[in-house]
């Protein structure tokens, strides 16, 4: 079950789950949050500060995701607790993905440094609405 919190992870292991995937503020412009807040800021937990909060708060496996790029920062999660580490806005720009050409120069391009949360990929609510 996909978490942004640690009150979420809770649920989760109540609910039965056999473990949680970890999603950080990083994670790819929208995330799999189980609120729909609208007066919510937006302040969500970045993922490193999350992995070690949810692993004081439940007794699961960890999968991690948000912002992982590199093999440097799959050793970080690992190193933090995380049993395995999910990537999945590095695939954007392989060729075999089917992202747009222009979303796919932008992710590579250095003037853009930032991901900005939506739902018009996932149809779910971000952690900003």
């Amino acid at each position: 079950m996909t978490v942004t919190t640690p009150e979420e992870a809770q649920a989760a292991q109540w609910s039965g789950a056999d473990a949680v995937c970890v999603q950080g503020i990083e994670a790819g412009g929208h995330q799999g949050t189980h609120r729909d807040d609208p007066q919510n800021d937006g302040a969500g937990i970045g993922l490193l500060s999350l992995i070690t909060q949810v692993r004081e708060t439940v007794q699961l496996p960890i999968v991690a995701a948000g912002g992982l790029m590199r093999g440097a920062q799959i050793a970080a999660v690992l190193a933090l607790g995380a049993e395995a580490a999910q990537l999945g806005t590095a695939f954007l720009v392989c060729p075999e993905s089917g992202a747009n050409v222009l979303h796919k120069q932008a992710m590579t391009n250095p003037l853009f440094v930032r991901t900005e949360l939506t739902r018009a990929f996932s149809g779910r609510p971000p952690a900003a609405w």
